[in-house]
């Protein structure tokens, strides 16, 4: 199936610094993502609920929720959680919805028992390469390990499609593009 985007960030407002370097990053990767300051012009003059509903149900690969204190309180963040609960529940869809995690708070209809990511752990930049890795699903290393990188560099099928570089660690990202 083809999905409009390959990944969508679902947040409340209160969370939006750390989300927006996330957004950033995957946008630099080419990964195609909504983050609504991205989509400011195509949200203009649209019946919300019903492009959130669509978006929710039809359009995305993967939603990332980003779960807060402030997100289990929104109005808009509940329509959007719930719209991702139905699709999972009507395509059977396992590990579409990708959880991380701010607190410890709760969320009703998501199990604890789904793997989450934490937030307070993970950078953005390395939240952004875990979700590459999850979308792209293609071969991640890092030059932190130059053997590796040698062998890698040696022995791959595929062109190097992206470099992120945080503090002293390089992430190279292979694929076929």
């Amino acid at each position: 199936m083809e999905y409009k985007y390959e990944v969508t960030l679902s947040f409340a407002g209160e969370d939006r610094e750390y989300v927006e370097e996330v957004a950033k990053v995957l946008k630099e990767n080419n990964l195609s993502v909504f983050y609504d300051k991205f989509e400011e012009v195509n949200l203009w003059g649209e019946d919300l609920a019903i492009y959130f509903e669509r978006l929710f149900q039809r359009e995305s690969k993967y939603v990332v929720i980003f779960i807060s204190q402030y997100y289990r309180h929104k109005e808009w963040t509940n329509y959007e959680v719930k719209n991702a609960f139905s699709r999972q529940i009507n395509d059977k869809t396992e590990g579409y919805i990708l959880p991380v995690r701010f607190d410890d708070t709760q969320l009703e209809g998501l199990r604890n028992t789904i793997g989450y990511l934490d937030a307070r752990k993970l950078s953005p930049i390395k939240l952004a390469q875990k979700i590459l890795e999850k979308v792209r699903r293609k071969h991640i290393t890092s030059s932190t390990n130059n053997e590796t990188n040698k062998e890698n560099e040696k022995s791959k099928e595929h062109h190097l499609y992206s470099t992120i570089s945080s503090e002293n660690v390089e992430i190279r990202l292979y694929g076929d593009y």
